[in-house]
């Protein structure tokens, strides 16, 4: 029986902007209109999983997935929607292995600017039954790259995972060319793939919250209102008695 695993994504960002802007949604799977689906029953380059799509925006992405080891046939992968299901899923029976990859590519010679949307990349899984390595790479334009990897845990209410943009170190995030998402693999080779991982991945975005809010004023003291209050009065008060004694 295939285990579940149910991923949900988004890069996300603090922002530091004071106006509310909408998210930088990188791909919410609703393209292509209708799914994708292939068995995988062939280990390696041969039986691979390879779709390419123009999602607008300047943004393409290439998806891959690949039987490494294979056990039990009931191995396949999806992406795309179907109806209101959008999602990139990959499920691989018992005892076999497979990994995949997201790679999305912004068009241009200046690529896309990352570096003022704020401080933090993360990746919400909303459950995980097994302990899945993932990596994320960022590249800039003028080819400088940096990887980080994490482990999904075992859980069953929503984790985040963040990715701390000042680790990605030697990259110019404001010329980020391709954002890459490896799955069920540690691109720099310390986390093994897990056999038999099942997960579908639903959003992966950029968040904007909302702008911040004012605190509210502080009133003054009443005591204090009330002697400030009191000084004028207090001065009419003494000039009237030096008139007096004057006249």
């Amino acid at each position: 029986m295939l285990k579940r695993l149910l991923w949900t994504a988004a890069l996300a960002v603090a922002a530091t902007a004071t106006a509310a802007r909408a998210d930088f949604v990188v791909d919410d799977f609703s393209k292509p209109g209708t799914a994708y689906f292939q068995p995988l029953t062939v280990t390696g380059s041969t039986g691979a999983f390879v779709k390419t799509d123009d999602l607008g925006g300047g943004i393409n992405r290439e998806a891959t997935a690949t039987l490494i080891t294979l056990g039990e046939l009931s191995n396949s992968v999806a992406l795309g929607a179907t109806g209101s299901n959008q999602r990139f899923n990959l499920a691989t029976d018992s005892g076999s292995t497979a990994v995949a990859n997201l790679k999305y590519t912004f068009t241009g010679s200046a690529g896309v600017d990352l570096s003022a949307a704020g401080t933090d990349r993360q990746l919400a899984f909303s459950s995980a039954d097994l302990d899945i390595p993932f990596s994320v790479k960022i590249t800039d334009t003028a080819g400088m790259s940096k990887i980080l990897t994490l482990t999904a845990a075992k859980t069953t209410t929503l984790t985040p995972y963040r990715f701390s943009m000042a680790d990605f170190t030697g990259v110019d995030l404001s010329k980020v060319s391709s954002i890459e998402l490896a799955l069920n693999q540690d691109l720099l080779g310390v986390n093994p793939t897990i056999s038999s991982a099942d997960f579908t991945l639903r959003d992966i975005r950029v968040l904007t919250p909302p702008p911040p809010v004012d605190p509210p004023a502080v009133p003054a003291p009443a005591g204090v209102v009330l002697l400030l209050a009191a000084a004028p009065v207090a001065g009419l008060y003494r000039l009237r008695r030096k008139a007096r004694a004057e006249g």
